[in-house]
């Protein structure tokens, strides 16, 4: 399959990533988007034929840092960076492995999404927002025993991530709208008797108002 074909859709959150600044970074990331079959597709991995789907592709860090100029001891240092912040996964082969690009719908099939019902199952964004409250927690014990509450940017960086990772799943199981969108919409299905909307709809707002606290502090530890 030619994947030379066609385009892909950038996000403008992309400009909030902090890694932006990192040229090879961002090579990278572009590279793996324009890999990624955008939709199911056959092909041989390790001797067997297998079939990929929308956001997945096969290639090794060689063949990445060959096609992007990047070293090849950085490129692994970047794809493993990505797989620490859920932006990807792998799934390692004897020559090469399957690269898997998370909430690949979100962001490249929009408009071949329809409407759905709110999902049912929670576990991700609720595992998440447990992840936020315990880092504040551990702050704040720091702070009580005498260290500096001060973190360094990297830290918050990766609360940013998590952060984003669970608005990502609120807007995912509300269906592809822009941010703009999904509170009015989230609302409006709460309104009719949707308790899981409800709840959706109040982790966006206490969320949305962390997130821009993070990206405050983490503009001030620069």
């Amino acid at each position: 399959m030619n994947n030379n074909n066609g385009w892909i859709k950038l996000h403008r959150r992309l400009l909030d990533n902090p890694r932006i600044k990192d040229p090879d970074w961002l090579a990278v990331w572009i590279h793996v988007l324009l890999k990624a079959t955008h939709q199911p597709f056959k092909a041989n991995f390790d001797g067997k034929i297998v079939e990929l789907k929308p956001g997945q592709f096969i290639t090794g860090r060689h063949a990445i840092a060959a096609e992007t100029g990047v070293s090849s001891a950085k490129v692994w240092r970047i794809l493993e960076t990505m797989k620490t912040e859920q932006q990807i996964e792998q799934q390692p082969g004897v020559k090469g492995s399957i690269f898997t690009v998370k909430n690949w719908n979100t962001y490249q099939n929009c408009e071949q999404q329809s409407e759905q019902p709110l999902s049912s199952d929670r576990a991700t964004t609720e595992q998440q927002l447990s992840t936020n409250k315990n880092v504040k927690n551990t702050s704040t014990q720091e702070h009580e025993k005498g260290k500096p509450l001060r973190r360094e940017a990297w830290q918050i960086e990766k609360d940013i991530k998590r952060i984003e990772d669970a608005l990502s799943d609120i807007n995912q199981r509300a269906g592809c709208f822009s941010s703009q969108d999904v509170l009015p919409r989230l609302q409006k299905r709460a309104s009719e008797g949707d308790e899981a909307a409800k709840k959706d709809a109040d982790d966006w707002q206490r969320l949305t108002e962390r997130l821009a606290a993070l990206k405050s502090e983490w503009k001030a530890a620069l």
